[in-house]
Order: C-alpha cells, then sequence, then structure tokens
C-alpha cells in the first residue's frame, strides 16, 4: 500500500475486523466492478490494485480453471480435450458449463463475476456442482506434473474409480503420443515435414484386438479400453505410481483423512481393476434400476439378500477333493450344467445334449481348468436347480453383463448363459426368422396376417412400453428373473402366430421350423391356408426378381403388370398382402392346386409327429 501512501496498520487484524464484509452484497459487487474495470483497461493508472482484486474473477468456478490447466499440460483445445472423457457422471457435467449464451469466456462480459456480483444463488461452475469433471481434470494434470492439481481439494467422498481410469489413459496417452518430445526440436520445415508424415502413418497402422494404439486419438483410446473391458494395463499403471510418487514427494506426511487430489487417485486406481466402467440404464415392468455409479459388475444387476444355507457335508469315498474347481472354474460349471439343464426341460433329444456336452461344455471347462466329470451326471444330481429362483437369477445377471462387455475375459460362458436370453419367448424367435427369410419389416410382414386371433396376439406381444428389444432393459431375462408369473412371449400364450410363422418358414425350406413343436391343439386349417399363400406369393416374387434382368424398362413393367387390373379369381402378380387378401375372398379360401403343388414340393418326410411339419402334411390339400 505504500505506493498509495497509506499505513499498512489495518491489514494486521484485518481477518478478525473486516471478516463480515465478505458477506455484503455492496462490497463484493464494488470489488467485482473495480476488477471487472481495469481488466478491459489494464494501462490505468490505478491497475495495481487488481493485485488485490483479480480473485474475484472467476471466483467458484474451480472447474474452469481445472480445465483451462489441462488443456495448458496436454496441449489441447477445449472442444478436443472433451472428446477424451469416457464416463457418462462427467459428460453430464459439460452441457451445463458450455451451453449457449453463458458469455463466460468474453472479455467485457458481467459472467466471470458470477458469484460476487450475486448473479446466481449457487455458482454453476464449482467444484461442488461438478465433482466428476472437477476430478477428472485435477486427477489427469496431476499425472502430468501439475503442482497446483495435486493440491487440490475433492469436495465430495463418491466413487471416482471411472474418473481415475479415465485420467491415467489421457495421462499416459499424452506422454507417450507420437513425435511429443521431437516436435520441440525441428530445425528446418524439412524436418517438420518428415515428422508430420511419421505421424499420420502412426495414425493409420492397424492394431490388433486389445493392442495399445499408437496415435493420440480419443476414439482408438475408447475402443481399446472396451477391448480390455476397461482394465488398465500394467504398463499405464505402472506410469501412474511413478507420477503419484513424484507429486507426493514434497507432502509424504499428510494425514489420512486427506481429500487432496492424489490420495485420491491413489485409493481409486486400486479399485480400477475389478469392476467395469458403464453407461447403462435398466428397467423393465416398472422396475428401476439404480446407476449412480460409474462401475458396475453382475451382481449390481441385482439386489441380493444373504441367507444362511445348510451344510453340505462331501463325501470323500467318490469325490475327488484334491481335483475340485477353484473358484473361476466353479462358476464355469455352475453356467455350463445351466445350459444342459435347459436343453433337457426344452425336449432336447439325448442325442442332442450328448453333443452339446462332449463337443462345447467340456471345452468351455477346460479353458478354466475345471473337470468335466460333473457334466456326466448333472440332470440327475442337479436337475432341482433349474426350479431355484437364486440360481437362475444368478445366469441371467451373468448373460445380461456379459451380452453388454462382449469383449470381457470370461465372455466365453456365453456359450453356457446365452439361452437365459428370451428364454421362454420362442415367438420373437419365430418372428425373427421369418424376417430374416422374406427380407420384411415385423410391420409389413403382420399384413399378412389374415386371421383374427393371431392379430390379437400380436397386440399383445408388441404393446408399448414392454423394453423388448432395448440391449440394456431386463425384459430379456423376465423368465428367469421371474419378472412374470407366465412369459407372454411364449409358444403357449400365442399358439396361431406361433404355428403360422413356423408354417410359412417350413413352406419356403426352413427345416428348422417344420421340426418346431405344436402347442395348439385346435383348429389350424385358416393359419395353414394363410402361410400358404404368404410362402408361394414371396417365392413367385422372388423368383421373377431373379430371372429377369434388371432395367429401368423392366422394372416399370413389373410394376404396372403388378397394378393392373386383374379378374375375379385370377392371381395377383404384385407382392401385396391386400391383393392376396382380395383373391382368397373371390376364392372363399379355398387354396389353388398351383400353391398346394409348391407347398407339397417344400416338406420333409423325416418329421415327427406333433410337429409343424407333419401338421402341414396332413392339412394340405393333396
Amino acid at each position: 500500500m505504500a505506493g498509495f501512501s497509506v499505513s499498512g496498520q489495518y491489514l494486521v487484524e484485518a481477518e478478525n475486523k473486516f471478516e463480515h464484509w465478505l458477506k455484503d452484497r455492496s462490497y463484493l459487487s464494488l470489488i467485482a466492478a473495480l476488477d471487472m474495470f481495469f481488466y478491459r483497461f489494464p494501462r490505468h493508472n490505478m491497475a495495481l490494485l487488481r493485485a488485490g482484486t483479480q480473485v474475484s474473477r472467476y471466483k467458484h468456478c474451480a472447474v474452469l480453471d481445472a480445465i483451462s490447466r489441462l488443456c495448458r499440460e496436454t496441449g489441447l483445445k477445449r472442444f478436443e480435450l472433451f472428446q477424451w472423457i469416457f464416463f457418462r457422471r462427467a459428460a453430464d457435467e459439460l452441457p451445463v458449463i458450455h451451453k449457449g449464451g453463458q458469455e463466460l469466456f468474453e472479455g467485457h462480459s458481467y459472467a466471470p463475476y458470477i458469484s460476487d456480483l450475486g448473479l446466481s444463488r449457487r455458482s454453476p461452475f464449482s467444484a461442488t456442482a461438478n465433482p466428476f469433471l472437477h476430478y477428472w481434470c485435477n486427477a489427469a494434470s496431476t499425472l502430468l506434473g501439475s503442482s497446483k492439481s495435486a493440491k487440490s481439494i475433492i469436495p465430495c467422498d463418491v466413487d471416482f474409480s471411472g474418473a481415475t481410469v479415465n485420467a491415467m489413459v489421457l495421462a499416459y496417452a499424452t506422454e507417450v503420443r507420437p513425435g511429443k518430445s521431437r516436435l520441440i526440436f525441428f530445425t528446418s520445415q524439412a524436418e517438420a515435414k518428415r515428422c508430420s508424415e511419421r505421424l499420420l502413418e502412426s495414425k493409420s497402422t492397424p492394431r490388433g484386438h486389445g493392442e495399445m494404439p499408437n496415435a493420440f486419438e480419443a476414439a482408438q483410446w475408447y475402443q481399446y479400453l472396451s477391448e480390455k473391458s476397461f482394465i488398465i494395463d500394467r504398463e499405464i499403471s505402472r506410469s501412474t505410481d511413478m507420477a503419484l510418487r513424484d507429486c507426493c514427494k514434497e507432502d509424504s506426511a499428510v494425514p489420512a483423512d486427506d481429500r487432496r487430489c492424489p490420495r485420491i487417485l491413489g485409493e481409486s486406481k486400486s479399485q480400477s481393476t475389478s469392476r467395469v466402467p458403464v453407461r447403462m440404464v435398466c428397467s423393465a415392468s416398472g422396475i428401476e434400476a439404480d446407476r449412480s455409479r460409474e462401475t458396475i459388475s453382475p451382481w449390481d444387476l441385482l439386489s441380493i439378500t444373504e441367507q444362511a444355507g445348510p451344510d453340505y457335508l462331501i463325501n470323500t469315498e467318490t469325490t475327488d477333493v484334491d481335483n475340485l474347481p477353484d473358484r473361476t472354474g466353479l462358476f464355469a460349471l455352475l453356467v455350463c450344467i445351466y445350459r444342459l439343464l435347459v436343453a433337457r426341460c426344452l425336449g432336447g433329444r439325448r442325442d442332442y445334449i450328448q453333443r452339446l456336452r462332449d463337443d462345447n461344455l467340456k471345452r468351455i471347462l477346460r479353458t478354466f481348468r475345471c473337470s468335466s466329470q460333473y457334466l456326466e451326471r448333472a440332470e440327475r444330481e442337479f436337475g432341482h436347480w433349474i426350479r431355484d429362483r437364486s440360481y437362475l437369477s444368478l445366469v441371467a445377471a451373468l448373460d445380461m453383463f456379459l451380452n453388454r462387455f462382449g469383449h470381457h475375459d470370461m465372455a466365453v460362458l456365453r456359450a453356457g448363459s446365452h439361452v437365459s436370453r428370451y428364454k421362454h419367448c420362442a415367438v420373437l424367435d419365430d418372428i425373427a426368422r421369418l424376417c430374416k427369410a422374406t427380407g420384411l419389416k415385423p410391420s409389413e410382414l403382420f399384413q399378412w396376417v389374415f386371421l383374427e386371433r393371431a392379430a390379437e396376439e400380436l397386440n399383445v406381444i408388441f404393446a408399448k412400453g414392454q423394453e423388448l428389444f432395448q440391449e440394456q432393459s431386463y425384459a430379456p431375462y423376465l423368465s428367469d428373473l421371474g419378472l412374470s408369473r407366465r412369459s407372454p412371449y411364449s409358444a403357449t400364450a400365442n399358439p396361431s402366430i406361433h404355428y403360422w410363422c413356423n408354417a410359412a418358414a417350413s413352406l419356403m425350406g426352413i427345416t428348422q421350423s417344420q421340426k418346431a413343436r405344436i402347442t395348439h391343439d385346435g383348429d389350424l386349417s385358416g393359419a395353414t391356408v394363410s402361410a400358404m399363400v404368404f410362402a408361394y406369393a414371396s417365392m413367385k416374387c422372388r423368383l421373377r426378381c431373379r430371372i429377369l434382368p434388371k432395367s429401368d424398362i423392366l422394372v416399370r413393367e413389373m410394376v404396372a403388370e403388378g397394378n393392373a387390373p386383374r379378374d375375379t379369381g385370377q392371381m395377383p402378380e404384385a407382392f401385396e398382402a391386400a391383393q392376396w387378401y382380395q383373391y382368397l375372398t373371390e376364392k372363399s379360401f379355398v387354396v389353388d392346386p398351383e400353391i398346394s403343388k409348391y407347398c407339397l414340393s417344400k416338406l420333409r418326410a423325416d418329421v415327427r409327429d406333433g410337429s409343424v411339419g407333419a401338421k402341414l402334411a396332413e392339412l394340405i390339400p393333396k
């Protein structure tokens, strides 16, 4: 204050005497206006006062400071930096910070003084309002050597393991990115050009599955993390340990309750190898799952209640105690037993179950170093497991997890658990198979259903809000999770549409559909006629498109021929459901011999009784 001829005695007890000024809005506004003025006119005679007022600018905006610091450490612009955010919570905080109309980075705006001017009751740019983004920026800056970030205080105690993985990868990729060091020592434009060419070659170099990228590109590193199930590589972990040791040398005696960034980094780093960061919200039939954390394991998908069970004694005379599976092998064994039990419940023949056991499941157990002797007596000793809700829920949660993370180390177990997905949903499989065979969408396919009962079943199957085809929903596991007492998508609940889909597919030559079992003893003649006409019309249209050469003239002729008027009872030329329904009405739903002849030619002779193929052979006119 000597420059202004003012005594410094007022500063001696300023904290005690004038502390209440920090709650005075007029005083804070005065300081903010003064700093805003000097920021605009830095050559003013009193601009020296900014040494005291500058903290008013971006006060309580710690996140903006953290972002700017990380941009300097990485050499990235803001929009480039934000591409490296791989977890949802920080991504959710970004739109609030960078939404339109904020004027944050305009030199002549009031926005940087939002706190002291009272423009907002709570700063939307504070560390408390944006804990994940604040932590991620400071964690990455700490690993890149920023001492200021290492001293930053973490405002809340939450799970930062996902943000830690993200920060570790960004810091490592920044340190080892191609050309980082040699860009500083260019001696000529020619050398700079050769270096840029080498960088471009590095970007375009293919890499193997699970191999680290050789380019500093966020998309490639995110794909790499996905392939590794977000498990940190040892090389990255060692680099993080070295960075933490360097930044903690000066603060080796920090207290145990310290909330500074290096302490949180060290704690959450050890958690990053056991769980998987995820962006998913699971719900079905009114059940909502809380997925506020950034990591997830299969058991996070369930509400688990532990109960004491009976102590089972091992018969050492019949059990090879020394050859018992380890925990991972036991897990694989539970899944393989489930696959065998489901095959038996679905009516699988003994030779099929034997092939499944010998060719597939035993191979999986060998991968996990587990003896396959338990599979030999699985149906007899473990058959009651198929009625145990806890066991079924365990398998469903595991399959849901592995379906989402297909590159997980244990993803091979889906060979046993995948039948839990859409279990007792045979009609959905029937519809998908027929759509694939015809190339039609479900909405186009159902125009060919000329049965009132089948149409009513379709209304139930495709009712709104079912979440059936959402990848991250519980709905596909409604049977094993017990979400419904009876599956509304089973063949038993939808006998007409089940038979119609399999009958039409059978008449197109699909063997699997001919072997499907019939679950309805009622009259199926109407469904048979509808399936015959659909199969014949589909064949006729495909045959014409295959034989005739493609040209604009012929296509226009075919369209005109299909839309041309026809005589009563004459077969339509176009593949349109409305025309074929009108044709059937004119014929009183009596099938033309030409259609019957075609359909009979598609049937196999070696079909078992009670199958769709056997029923078609019985109902199609000879």
